[in-house]
């Protein structure tokens, strides 16, 4: 989230957030054309648009094809875990809508969680490297928000934990209704909670202080 993109993650008519979600044929083409408004690495801004920059790239990555897309992703990430009951839209462009239209269950989401917990591992095999992982629960390199990884929330690596009662060592998938993986390494611990909160929506200036979809 420090791509340093001049992304529009209000979701209100007209922004980047709402068209790329609602209106575009490709969700990337929305952040792939914003301009850039900082150095990449140095400034923190959420930004779901640079995580569908992220998804696109994969696909290219892949060869650009739909259904490879869709098989890389069965057979190196649902089919090891068990995840039987997860699905992941693409758009109208054939790209995984990275930020946002993924639907699973509770011991699926679990089991992602627990992925990360295990250091990569699963039964055996080794999913994710363990140096992915370590980073990926690291503070990013950004001044103004540090409590950030690879598009995983941190309960620590700033002056103070985003949630003070629990371990610093936490880090979260979080979603703007409050929807939460959590991740506890020191306790051993994955907790999953996908009800809705009603709370305020993010919006504008509000949202940089609530938690979005990660």
């Amino acid at each position: 989230m420090a791509s340093g993109l001049d992304f529009d993650e209000t979701y209100a008519p007209g922004s980047d957030a709402t068209k790329m979600l609602f209106n575009a044929h490709s969700a990337s083409d929305i952040a792939l054309a914003s301009r850039t408004a900082h150095a990449p690495g140095e400034h923190f801004s959420y930004s779901s648009g640079t995580t569908n920059l992220i998804a696109r790239w994969i696909h290219e990555r892949l060869g650009g094809d739909v259904q490879t897309s869709l098989d890389f992703f069965q057979r190196e990430i649902l089919q090891p875990l068990g995840m039987a009951h997860t699905v992941f839209e693409v758009d109208p462009s054939g790209v995984f809508v990275g930020s946002s239209y993924i639907y699973a269950s509770g011991r699926d989401w679990a089991r992602l969680g627990q992925l990360m917990l295990n250091r990569g591992q699963w039964q055996g095999a080794q999913v994710l490297s363990d140096d992915w992982v370590a980073r990926a629960a690291a503070p990013n390199t950004s001044a103004n928000e540090p409590r950030y990884g690879y598009q995983f929330w941190l309960n620590g690596g700033g002056e103070e934990l985003r949630y003070p009662q629990l371990p610093a060592d936490a880090y979260f998938m979080l979603g703007n209704r409050e929807q939460a993986v959590m991740i506890s390494p020191s306790t051993k611990t994955v907790v999953v909670r996908l009800g809705w909160s009603a709370s305020e929506y993010p919006t504008g200036e509000n949202f940089a202080g609530l938690l979005p979809r990660g």
